[in-house]
């Protein structure tokens, strides 16, 4: 099915798939394919998850 004739889930559902690089590339040079604010908002909720492990990692070491 192409990306075009998608529902907005089903796009949702393919931006989750997407590495953080492609979401960045997504953003910088629009495709079309995809709403940007969804892209955005799984850019930010990538970049969330990495503060919050790097987060616990800092604070694993610092109590060992």
């Amino acid at each position: 099915m192409a990306v075009t004739n998608m529902s907005i889930i089903e796009k949702d559902d393919l931006i989750k798939k997407m590495p953080r690089d492609s979401l960045k590339e997504e953003l910088r040079n629009p495709s079309g394919n995809f709403p940007l604010f969804l892209i955005a908002a799984r850019l930010k909720e990538v970049e969330e998850m990495e503060r919050d492990v790097m987060a616990r990692q800092a604070a694993q070491q610092s109590s060992t």
